[in-house]
């Protein structure tokens, strides 16, 4: 930002220019070399106090130098934006698995007229899970459990034959023989079944692992990653008379069952972890000069950083990292830790922000007190980094085993200009070029003691009436021929209070200022090329007390007036125009 300052500082070169000196003589004038030095004024010499400035808005005297995250708003307000550059993506997918069955030896069931029953087949099956499932409460496949009957030839055929299943198996449908067979309550019956081998295909459309049954169990072990099953496959039949063809032989059923299932899809807790090298990072460029001084703590009242996710994964995640703001040899100048914020599915906005307030509609705020501690010392980027993403393994919920799900981000970082208790913003500017007409300027010097000894000062009143919400501090220095500052033990310039600040744009705070400028010497006034000067705006007083905080700074309503300028010499000042 490059910063005129037509009044207050201008005030303070006009009066060490030739033109103002020349308009304040008297009639007092010493001539001690007619042509070459005449004394100016008396040992006191003040200027009325009718000079005033119109209103200067900052936006007439701040130049933003093109910065691509400082900006003026359409109502004037001084916001700050910085886009991330890039959406970041990360994927995870939980792969499928097979439950497989174990080889059973065939059963027999004693078959006689009448009724009888008995255990068929049973199956014992297992797998092996992925690691990111915590907890089943069913799955889902379409594959078929293989049963095989085998009817004896002594018989001419079995009247009714009904297999009962476990009621934690969802069969879909059944065929015997390529027939299809009906379902009942987890039963099938057939009738009629002839001597003979029979292959019946149950398809299995779900295994629910919280339901319990007199006809198996199922169990699921984290810690191993294994899921187990036992399916008894009971059959209950009815044999008459006149379909036995040798009834002095003992005759059996025998039955026997496989199965081979692939698990695509399940529900229950989960914890897939989504993998980002980091959410990106925003840099800042082309930072404005009220924003690069040493002097300069950017603590901002509530700085807002939005992330809008897109999270397809059937399940909320939970997320975590760091914010590290570097300068630009990439050495970190401040770290914020983001504490674990929850991220559901779908489309959602999280706006992480320094105070505590209540969120609009659509949006989630995630509270981070030390979120200011990012710009305190302006950064040359921000990277988001260290992130931990991963679903949120509380939660039950229905995934498919080798599908892609998808988390992308990208965040944006806004704030308008608002200073918190500590914070400040500085700018420096500076008068040069004096030495061609102060070389020509000496005060005169004392007659006793050191003779180089000079007992004068200019002196600068005003009244400042302050319309922003900061206070002003002003500190200023000399420069000599060479471009070093001057020691204060030389030429002090004292200022002697600090500017108070508005509370609002509707009631101005005035201060009157008092700005001197006293030489030692004419040795050091001789060697003045230049006067530099440092604004600090401020949250608090010079106290560090009575804090504004949260008022947002305004380029065009919040105002500064110089008003009843006045100034002062004091000792004779002698002007050598030869």
């Amino acid at each position: 930002m490059n910063i005129r300052i037509p009044n207050l500082c201008s005030a303070l070169a006009l009066l060490l220019s030739t033109g103002i000196l020349q308009s304040c003589k008297d009639n007092d004038f010493s001539f001690d070399n007619i042509d070459a030095t005449m004394g100016l004024g008396s040992e006191q010499l003040e200027l009325p106090g009718n000079n005033d400035t119109k209103e200067i808005a900052l936006d007439d005297v701040v130049n933003l130098n093109n910065s691509d995250f400082v900006y003026i708003d359409d109502n004037g307000d001084y916001q700050i934006k910085m886009d991330g550059n890039s959406q970041e993506k990360a994927t995870v997918s939980i792969d499928p698995f097979t439950i497989k069955s174990s080889p059973t030896t065939a059963k027999t069931i004693l078959i006689s007229q009448g009724d009888f029953e008995g255990k068929l087949a049973v199956l014992t099956m297992s797998g092996t899970t992925p690691a990111e499932v915590e907890d089943l409460n069913s799955v889902t496949c379409d594959q078929k459990i293989n049963v095989t009957i085998k009817v004896p030839n002594t018989v001419r055929c079995v009247d009714e034959l009904t297999l009962s299943l476990p009621s934690f198996l969802l069969i879909d449908h059944a065929t015997n023989d390529g027939t299809n067979l009906s379902i009942s309550n987890n039963t099938i019956t057939l009738n009629n079944t002839v001597a003979g081998n029979h292959t019946m295909a149950l398809y299995v459309k779900s295994i629910d692992f919280k339901t319990s049954s007199n006809l198996g169990s199922t169990s699921f072990d984290k810690n191993n990653h294994r899921v187990r099953l036992t399916a008894e496959i009971y059959l209950k039949g009815r044999l008459s008379k006149n379909n036995i063809i040798n009834m002095g032989n003992l005759s059996s059923i025998s039955g026997n069952a496989t199965a081979d299932l692939t698990i695509t899809a399940a529900t229950g807790r989960f914890h897939p972890v989504f993998r980002f090298d980091s959410f990106g990072s925003v840099a800042l460029n082309n930072i404005p000069d009220f924003l690069s001084d040493k002097s300069v703590n950017m603590n901002l009242y509530d700085p807002h950083i939005r992330l809008d996710f897109n999270n397809s994964l059937p399940i909320a995640a939970r997320v975590s990292g760091r914010m590290i703001a570097r300068d630009a040899q990439n050495h970190a100048i401040a770290t914020v830790d983001i504490p674990t914020f929850t991220v559901p599915t779908g489309n959602s906005v999280i706006v992480l922000h320094k105070q505590s307030e209540t969120a609009p509609q659509g949006q989630t705020y995630v509270p981070v007190p030390g979120l200011g501690n990012l710009l305190k010392t302006i950064p040359d980027h921000i990277d988001f980094v260290d992130i931990k993403a991963e679903a949120d393994n509380s939660q039950t919920a229905t995934v498919k085993l080798g599908h892609n799900y998808d988390m992308a981000e990208q965040y944006s970082f806004s704030t308008p200009l608002q200073l918190d208790a500590d914070a400040a913003i500085a700018y420096t500017d500076s008068i040069d070029d004096l030495n061609k007409t102060v070389k020509k300027l000496s005060f005169k010097e004392s007659t006793v003691g050191d003779p180089t000894s000079i007992n004068g000062s200019l002196k600068l009143e005003a009244d400042i009436t302050n319309r922003l919400p900061t206070y002003l501090t002003l500190t200023a220095w000399g420069t000599n021929l060479q471009g070093d500052s001057i020691p204060q033990s030389q030429l002090s310039i004292d200022v002697d209070k600090t500017v108070d600040a508005a509370s609002d744009t509707q009631t101005p705070a005035t201060t009157h200022l008092t700005i001197t400028i006293k030489p030692q010497s004419n040795d050091v006034l001789h060697s003045l090329e230049g006067l530099q000067f440092r604004f600090r705006a401020t949250a608090s007083d010079a106290n560090g007390n009575n804090a504004i905080v949260g008022k947002t700074i305004n380029a065009k309503k919040q105002t500064i007036t110089v008003k009843n300028i006045k100034l002062t010499k004091t000792g004779k000042l002698i002007g050598n125009f030869n």
